[in-house]
Parts: C-alpha cells; structure tokens; sequence
C-alpha cells in the first residue's frame, strides 16, 4: 500500500471509530432518557394512587362493596378487546380498589377467584347485583368501567352497543335513563366536563361531582406528562389547591387559579417610590373571570410541550422558570394581537401546540390582567401588601440574585400567585403603549414596536423595576436569560 493510501485506510478508520463512538453516545442517552421516562412514570403513578380520593360508596356492607367489585371484574373479563392497554388499565383497577377501600390482597383474591367462574356464576352475579342496585350504584357502576378502558377513551362503536345492550337488557333502564347514563359515560371517557345547566336526568348530583369536573372550578390543570408526543392534554378543574412544593404541579402539571373579575386602580400614584411616568393611575374594570398560572412555566413544562429546553441555567434545574424564549416562541412570529384577534398564532409556538392539543384558548396574560392577579388587592409597590424599602420586603417576594431559582420557592401573594415578582421577566400579550383614561377590558395599543414584560427579573439592577406598576417592554423577538412567561385562560361564565 503507497502512502497515500495509508493515509486515507486510516483516515477511514478514524471515521469509523468516531461514528461508533457517537453511536454509542447516543445509545446511552437514549438509555438515560428511558431510564428517567421510567423513573418519572413510577413516581407519578405512585403520587396518583396516594391522592386518590375515597369512593362514593365506600363505607358501605363489606359484602355489598365486594359484589359491586366482582360484577366489575366479570364485565371486564367478557370485554377484554375493549382494553388496549393493558397495563393502563390494570392500574386504573389498583386506583378503584384503593378508592373503595380493599385492598391489594384483596384484590388478587377476589381475581383468582372471578377467573373461575363459570358462565352460570357470572350471570348470577350480575344479575343478582342489577337486581339490587340503585340509580345512583348503577351510574358509578358504568362510570368506573368506562374509568378501566382508560383516560380519553373513545366511547362508541361497540363498546356503546354493549353498553346500551348491558343497561338495557340486564339493569332493565328505561331508554330515557339509558341515554341520560350514555351522556354521562361519554363525559367521563373524554375527559369531559359538568357544564353550566347541563341535564343528567334522574343520575344523582353526587355521582356527577364524583365523576365530573366543573367548569367553574378554582383552579384549572393541565396533564402535559405524555409530552410533545401525545395528541392530548387532558384537563380537569378542582377546588383543592396544590401542594406548591410538589414536583408535579411544576413540572407534569401546569395549574391556574381562577381570578374573580373586578375593577382596580392600574399604575402607581405619583409619590410611589419608584414611579414612572408611563404608570400613570387609572381605574380598569374586567368583567370576566380569567384564570393565570400559579407559577412561571417551567424548564421541564416547556420540555414537555415543545421537546426541547432552551433555557441558559438548565443546571438550577426542571423546576426553574423556562426562559431564553421570546414572544415570538411563545406565539408565533407573525402574531398581530389584537388586529387579527387569535388568527395569527402559530400552530408551532407554544400556544398554538397546548391550545391543539387541549382544545382551549390559552394565551398570555393581557398587561390588565398581569397586574390585577399580581396585586390581588394591594395597592403599593409589591403585591405582600408592602413598600419596597426596606429591600427585605423585596425580598419575601422576589429572587434578585444573579441566576434563576426553582419556582414556588418565595412568598405567594394574597391569590396564592407565585413569584409574581422577580426570577424572570414576564411577556404579557400587549403592545407598550401610554394608558388611556379609565377603561373596560383593555387590550392595548393596535399596533407598536415592543411587548411589554412585567414583574423585574433575576438580573433586574433597580429594585424599582420589581413593582407591581413598572412597565418593561422589548422586541417581539428578544430572548434572554432571563425572559420567561405564565399562561392565562378566559374562564367559562
């Protein structure tokens, strides 16, 4: 071989070597993000069956509880088809029997035992249970098998004519509470919720607030653990708060707090330590409820959505405000608010994928509304009701110190709104513009150069720009270390 030659077979080898190298690089992060993907799975099911909250007939006969279970196992048996996932839908049954109080040993005997039935004992079973049940044990019945075929499953096909056939036919119901009970199963297939007014015919309340969320609740959740791979976010509303120094309502969770409509003074009075002249007060009415973000997103929530984390302090952590994203990132980069309404979001930005795959209208927060849920019934400079000297005010509220900190970490305001203040500056959907007299509903300017940012930031040098007035605004497509958002949501009246 001339020497040229050699140079090249090493040079192949080289290559060679490197793309093996790579390979095995990428095998092992690969192997490391199943890993966590796993680790995240366990935990998350583990949370969910630690706050599974009691069933409605829990507290009832022993007996009674253990008929209700096996006539539930029989029809999943005869069914089995309808499952397609298995392991979905074996945890849905660990998650029911924690809710009526058995237990695992329990459950694995009562399995054993069903598994040996025959088909005379199965219709015995079913039908002496029928015979006996109320509207109300009937309705949670059908409500907890359309629960085992697993969230979002479609409720049709022939798993609706078995349903009728089994209401029908075996419970004896009236068509007329057949279709009442088909709505309700729809409901809870889908993930749906208890609308205003909406009719259930004869089905108990209480079955419908088991089984339901309604619309009207204090806080909204966002389900974004299936990730940027999922078709859909499921979401439910509940009068429980979180636990802030949970890991998934910052990270697997995206919550909101319902924010009552209502009139306040916007802007600082003349003598507020601080003010600027572009913050000149005025009285501003919103007339609808809204719900906004009990924290910043974070790191791992823009993960889950987009499936990538551009943040520069990725090192601080997923429970970190995500930041480094523009307006532009958040909505599309040929966005017009408020000349062309919602036309012009990209079905790419963040808005555009969480509104996809929810089917509501997220958006940022108007300028109005960033500043009414950040003062939640202040009227000085930081929303824990006090003035900015001396700095330790500040400081119960805000990160002020060279990088970003986990979310939920400081003092919330009076709506349990965190980090209003501080950590990273917030996009609202606004152009910058100068007030106008007293105002219903404001949406800002029709047009200008810069969005306004709101609430001061980590790198934030004058404590005066954390105040609940100041007024920031840049380019629609700056992205900084320090740039971050929350979402806001119309809420139904």
């Amino acid at each position: 071989m001339d020497l040229k030659g050699w140079i090249n077979a090493k040079s192949e080898e080289h290559r060679l070597a490197q793309e093996q190298k790579r390979q095995a690089e990428s095998d092992r992060a690969a192997s490391e993000t199943e890993r966590v993907q796993a680790a995240e799975l366990v935990h998350r099911r583990q949370a969910e069956l630690d706050s599974v909250k009691p069933h409605l007939l829990r507290g009832r006969d022993c007996a009674a509880l253990e008929q209700y279970f096996r006539s539930l196992l029989v029809l999943r048996g005869e069914v089995k088809s309808f499952f397609p996932d298995e392991v979905a839908a074996d945890f849905a049954l660990r998650k029911l029997v924690k809710s009526l109080g058995l237990g695992e040993d329990e459950l694995n005997v009562i399995r054993q035992e069903v598994s040996y039935y025959d088909e005379f004992a199965k219709q015995q079973l079913l039908g002496g249970f029928a015979s006996s049940a109320d509207m109300g044990v009937i309705s949670c019945f059908f409500c907890d098998f359309v629960n085992l075929l697993g969230a979002g499953y479609e409720f049709g096909g022939e798993v609706q004519e078995f349903f009728r056939a089994l209401a029908g036919g075996v419970f004896k119901l009236s068509e007329g509470d057949i279709q009442s009970l088909e709505l309700l199963c729809v409901k809870v297939a889908s993930g749906g919720h208890w609308l205003p007014n909406e009719e259930f015919g004869v089905i108990p309340v209480p079955v419908l607030e088991c089984y339901l969320e309604t619309e009207n609740g204090a806080y909204l959740v966002v389900d974004l653990s299936g990730g940027s791979q999922s078709e859909k976010y499921p979401v439910r509303y509940t009068q429980a708060a979180p636990d802030p120094s949970s890991e998934a309502c910052r990270t697997t969770e995206l919550w909101m707090k319902r924010i009552p409509g209502g009139t306040f003074l916007m802007g600082s009075p003349g003598c507020e330590f601080g003010h600027c002249f572009d913050e000149r007060q005025h009285r501003v009415t919103l007339t609808r409820d809204y719900y906004i973000g009990i924290f910043p997103v974070t790191q791992r929530q823009w993960e889950l959505v987009m499936g990538k984390n551009p943040s520069r302090y990725k090192k601080v952590g997923p429970f970190a405000p995500v930041e480094r994203v523009s307006y532009d990132d958040i909505c599309g980069k040929k966005r017009r608010w408020p000349e062309d309404g919602d036309v012009s979001v990209s079905a790419t930005s963040f808005l555009g994928c969480i509104r996809g795959k929810t089917g509501l209208g997220f958006d940022l927060p108007t300028e109005a509304q960033w500043e009414y849920a950040c003062r939640a019934g202040t009227t000085g400079g930081l929303n824990n009701g006090k003035e900015l000297t001396p700095l330790s005010n500040l400081y119960e509220v805000a990160w002020h110190s060279g990088k970003t900190h986990p979310v939920g970490e400081k003092k919330p305001n009076a709506w349990g709104l965190f980090d209003m203040h501080g950590n990273v500056w917030e996009w609202c959907r606004d152009w910058k513009d100068s007030y106008p007299g007293d105002i219903t509903d404001p949406v800002g300017a029709k047009w200008g150069r810069d969005r306004v940012m709101r609430g001061g930031s980590h790198i934030t040098f004058f404590p005066t720009h954390f105040r609940s007035a100041y007024r920031a605004r840049y380019v629609p497509g700056c992205r900084y270390c320090d740039m971050g958002f929350r979402l806001a949501l119309p809420a139904v009246q």
